[in-house]
């Protein structure tokens, strides 16, 4: 199942006219079709907006039900930073434990404390974070807040993760012989074995190996990692990095590309990874 929310329908084929929409959608991957949520159960719904990030979520409670949540992005007001809850219905209404909790509903949860747009969203185990994107004056930034599902409560500041302070990677050579280089100095070449990694504890550290603030990037979550391509930074210019983040110990690690044109990147990817399972 692919869920979708939100987005701009464009009227003039220019794209200079454009009209925020919060429809929210599934597409059945066996049927190939799409379908329209209906929100049964709803007093109010998220705004209508672009450029929020989204994730589904698969948690067992009472029984096992599946969410949906959207955070952040653009409507008519300017950028948000309230944080939204829609569990979809898998099964018969009547199935459900009792009828107060039945799904097809938004829940507005609590506000976070940081407005963002065309960030990223993803989670691990009971935690949903939030990483990167624009704000409101449109500096671009690479930190991490969490939510926790359990308390339903935001982190109250972001949370630390680690840069790897010295990268190696393999270079294979024309005689088959591999030899492992640091990335800072591809001349030099280094014993294996040598990584080593250091808490990030401000965004502007330097002296890391950690992805630079950023926005607009693409992004897709495997098990207990999280890789990231590309998007746009601080000065505006697209960029090509590959990232993988561990989420069980949140040590971020480059991975390098010596065949990828240089010219190759993200820059408001048409194509996002979207929440799937």
């Amino acid at each position: 199942m692919t869920v979708q929310f939100g987005g701009a329908l464009v009227s003039t084929a220019s794209g200079s006219q454009m009209t925020y929409s919060n429809q929210l959608r599934f597409f059945n991957y066996h049927q190939d079709t799409w379908t329209d949520y209906q929100n049964y159960n709803s007093d109010t719904t998220p705004s209508a907006r672009i450029g929020h990030g989204s994730l589904l979520v698969s948690r067992t409670t009472d029984c096992l039900r599946k969410y949906f949540y959207v955070y952040g992005g653009i409507d008519s007001s300017g950028v948000l930073m309230g944080l939204w809850e829609f569990e979809i219905a898998y099964m018969p209404i009547a199935s459900y434990p009792s009828a107060s909790t039945t799904p097809s509903r938004w829940r507005k949860l609590a506000d976070g404390s940081q407005k963002r747009a065309f960030l990223n969203m993803f989670s691990y185990l009971t935690v949903i974070y939030i990483y990167a994107g624009r704000d409101e004056s449109a500096l671009v930034h690479n930190t991490i807040y969490a939510f926790d599902l359990t308390t339903e409560a935001w982190q109250t500041s972001p949370k630390t993760y680690l840069g790897v302070s010295l990268v190696e990677r393999d270079t294979r050579t024309w005689d088959g012989r591999t030899y492992t280089k640091n990335s800072s100095h591809p001349d030099q070449v280094i014993s294996p074995g040598s990584v080593s990694y250091a808490s990030h504890s401000s965004p502007s550290d330097a002296t890391l190996n950690i992805p630079s603030a950023r926005c607009m990037a693409a992004s897709t979550q495997s098990s207990d990692s999280i890789y990231f391509f590309g998007g746009i930074s601080s000065s505006g210019s697209p960029s090509n990095d590959f990232w993988k983040l561990d989420l069980a110990t949140f040590k971020f690690t480059q991975i390098f590309h010596e065949i990828l044109p240089s010219q190759l990147h993200t820059a408001y990817p048409g194509t996002v990874f979207g929440a799937q399972i």
